[in-house]
């Protein structure tokens, strides 16, 4: 393996679930579960890549978690909703890329991973002629609000998903943040406002009901340039169908065998494992809401 990625968690489950995920998913990577912090220091300095770990852990074990933190080349922290209050500044004082709030998306923290990787192999852009490199940036960003998801990617809009993952990885590549850090106040603004919007765009784009509503919103509206996320969408095949993630869908499917079983406390956890894996998917959510009723009325 290339490298490594560490994942340190207090949720048994969680843990074992997202280590299977990206293990999965993140090619060229050793993707490592972490239970202890002993075993953060048995691998040693420079082990890790990458480091994934929960903001749900004492202050006593923080204090000596940061400086092996700090080894890390990327952090990226979890907030947990029982884990103390942990602002973006703060999580940028600890040293993390990006700090994700449970429950996220999958396909987002997975385009992180792979953006801010993807960026290590990326030289410094001093090195490839930067003012040439400020310059496209800068007119990319003067037409960022011209241009729909499709256009951004330079693909059509029958383009597969592997061609988008192709495009996007090496458009957060070119105007990735960290390019820029030695650079001007407004560069790095653009850089951040472009790799922003390649975001949200291939989080759409990658998710197949997304993108059959953003193509709908497109032809009720063909000025429409962005994905409305406050819409839902209706669904008239099997419900299971609907959840895009492999896991969670795996999860909600052991929810529902829960249900048959009484089990609805299970099955509740289960929901939540599925909900932190795609949120936002009306099908989780109602099943969601349906156990919380059952559980409720004792």
């Amino acid at each position: 393996m290339s490298y490594r990625i560490g994942i340190y968690l207090k949720d048994e489950k969680y843990l074992t679930a997202l280590n299977d995920f990206l293990s999965q998913k993140v090619a060229g990577a050793e993707v490592v579960a972490l239970r202890s912090l002993k075993e953060f220091t048995d691998h040693g300095d420079n082990a890790f890549r990458l480091i994934i770990v929960s903001t749900v852990v004492t202050e006593g074990i923080w204090l000596r978690v940061i400086p092996i933190l700090k080894k890390a080349k990327h952090i990226i922290l979890l907030a947990f909703p029982d884990s103390p209050e942990i602002t973006e500044p703060m999580a940028k004082k600890y040293g993390a890329d990006r700090l994700f709030r449970v429950p996220f998306s999958s396909g987002e923290l997975l385009a992180t991973i792979q953006q801010v990787l993807a960026a290590d192999e990326q030289p410094p852009a001093e090195e490839q002629g930067f003012d040439s490199s400020i310059e496209t940036m800068k007119a990319l960003y003067g037409r960022l609000e011209e241009l729909d998801y499709y256009e951004l990617f330079g693909v059509a809009k029958n383009a597969s998903v592997d061609l988008i993952k192709k495009n996007y990885i090496e458009l957060a590549r070119q105007n990735h943040p960290d390019r820029f850090r030695n650079s001007t106040p407004e560069a790095r603004k653009m850089a951040y406002e472009i790799t922003k919007r390649a975001n949200e765009a291939y989080s759409v784009l990658s998710h197949p009901n997304r993108r059959k509503m953003y193509e709908k919103m497109q032809k009720d509206k063909p000025e429409t340039k962005r994905f409305d996320f406050r819409m839902k969408m209706r669904y008239e095949e099997n419900p299971h169908d609907t959840i895009s993630n492999q896991q969670a869908r795996r999860f909600a499917l052991l929810a529902q065998k829960a249900m048959g079983e009484g089990a609805f406390k299970q099955a509740l956890t289960q929901l939540k494992m599925a909900n932190s894996m795609e949120p936002g998917n009306d099908y989780i959510l109602g099943l969601m809401d349906e156990v919380q009723k059952k559980i409720a009325e004792g």
